[in-house]
Parts: structure tokens; C-alpha cells; sequence
């Protein structure tokens, strides 16, 4: 009895299970620009589609929280560009799984929508439970430091810029992550700047 109880005690010292983000993860001002869709980028992106399997989850389409599409919208009291990079990060995720909201491909703006409409957020902090209703994914928690597995299987989001901002993770290379970020021109950070974890089971 004692060794299973210590056995419960290491998982649960692992995997945390808070439904709610911990803080506003928000982007520095002199990055909150809006941006548009670059031609380059629309035809990569539609090459991509026709050439690359799309329910690879290393090929979703790459999304600006600040796009001038949905920047300004807002989630609680502060818009998408302002403190998105969490839902961003998870709209990507989910649109690389083909998931649609109304027929329509997730993207920041439909995601955020159907967030405020369906108890998604506390505030502006995003609540990881209402993946499972609405998009059949299980969270499984959050797991510190920067040693975490990527697989077909799973999402994994990590939290990096010292716990203030999220990305989505595509594929794991030692301890190399390659990610899709919604803010900053970065495709990879290394394992010693991940702060954290956070997982979930596709299901």
C-alpha cells in the first residue's frame, strides 16, 4: 500500500492538472503590430496543402496573433495581439488536426469566438478543459522544466520567454524543439529556455 501511495504522489508531483492559465502571458508593446498574410506565405501555405498530408502535426498553418483579421479582438479585457499567444498557439494545433468550427478551419478569430461563447476563458486566461467537449482532446496537465516528449499522439504547448509567452511544438530534435510561434520570428528554442509544459492527448 505504501509503495502505490508514493507511486501517486511522484505522478502527481509531475503532472499538474490546473484547468486555468496560470498568468497573462502578454507580448511586449513593441510587438504588438498588426500584420498581415505575406503573398510568400499564402502560396507556402497552399503548396503545403496539396503536396504535405494535412493531418501531419508538423505542418499547421502558421498564425500571427496580431493578424489584423482578429488582433483586435478581444478575449476578457485585452485582445488577442495583447495576450493570444496561448489560444493562438492552440488554434494552430488544431487546425493542423483539420479540426473546423462551422465548417470553417479553426483560426484565432472563429477559436476565440467559440471561447467566449462555451466558458473558454477565466477573464483573459484560458480554460485547457474545454478542449475536450469541443475538440476531442483529453488535458493531461502541466509538467515544469524543459524536458518534455513530443509524439503523433499528443500537443504539446510550451511555455517559454521566462513563463511569458506559449508556442506549439511541431517536432523534437534533442533538445531542440521546432515550434510554430504567433508573435516572434522564431521556429526553435532549446529545452533550457522552456519553463514549462503543457500536454494534450489526442484522442
Amino acid at each position: 500500500m505504501k509503495t502505490y501511495i508514493v507511486l501517486a504522489l511522484l505522478v502527481c508531483s509531475v503532472f499538474t492538472l490546473t484547468d486555468v492559465q496560470e498568468v497573462e502571458a502578454e507580448l511586449p508593446t513593441e510587438f504588438q503590430v498588426e500584420t498581415t498574410e505575406s503573398a510568400l506565405q499564402y502560396y507556402y501555405d497552399f503548396l503545403k496543402g496539396v503536396f504535405l498530408d494535412k493531418s501531419s502535426l508538423a505542418y499547421p498553418p502558421v498564425y500571427r496573433q496580431c493578424d489584423k483579421r482578429w488582433g483586435s479582438d478581444y478575449m476578457g479585457d485585452k485582445t488577442i495581439c495583447q495576450v493570444g499567444c496561448l489560444m493562438s498557439s492552440m488554434s494552430m494545433a488544431l487546425a493542423g488536426l483539420g479540426r473546423t468550427i462551422n465548417g470553417e478551419t479553426v483560426n484565432p478569430g472563429n477559436f476565440n469566438q467559440w471561447l467566449r461563447e462555451n466558458d473558454g476563458y477565466n477573464g483573459n486566461l484560458f480554460r485547457w478543459s474545454r478542449m475536450h467537449a469541443g475538440f476531442n482532446l483529453k488535458y493531461l496537465g502541466k509538467k515544469e522544466g524543459g524536458d518534455h516528449d513530443v509524439d503523433k499522439d499528443h500537443l504539446t504547448i510550451i511555455n517559454v520567454h521566462d513563463g511569458s509567452h506559449w508556442v506549439y511544438v511541431v517536432s523534437k530534435s534533442g533538445s531542440t524543439y521546432e515550434v510554430v510561434d504567433s508573435a516572434f520570428p522564431t521556429s526553435t528554442y532549446e529545452s533550457s529556455e522552456v519553463v514549462r509544459a503543457a500536454t494534450l492527448q489526442i484522442l
